[in-house]
């Protein structure tokens, strides 16, 4: 994960992270595990920030700051409403739609 690093370096952007699930399952399941995907990933990018932020810093001081860093991330879970495949009939089909998205957005150009 070079997200963290990508946002310390660019203060101005911002990131999405989506989950994705396939229709295999019921669709308040699959909305409820799409959003577990994207809350994980974005715990693990803000653990890899916490991580590198250094040692001399006051409790207080490294609650602010991870704080702010998780607050320019979004988790949104979509369950089986945005497949890549539409008709996810195979397990290679079932496979693309169960993902996570990262988009990166440079605030600065609004």
């Amino acid at each position: 994960l070079y997200i963290a690093q990508l946002m310390e370096a660019n203060h101005t952007l911002s990131v999405t992270v989506e989950g994705h699930t396939s229709t295999k399952a019921d669709a308040n399941y699959n909305l409820t595990l799409s959003q577990a995907r994207a809350d994980y990933v974005k715990s693990q990018i803000v653990a890899q920030y916490s991580s590198s932020l250094p040692s001399t810093l006051t409790a207080a001081e490294r609650a602010t700051k991870i704080s702010a860093f998780s607050a320019n991330i979004t988790a949104i879970g979509y369950g089986e409403t945005m497949p890549l495949d539409a008709n996810d009939d195979t397990e290679e089909k079932q496979n693309a739609n169960r993902r996570t998205q990262i988009i990166l957005k440079n605030n600065a150009d609004y």
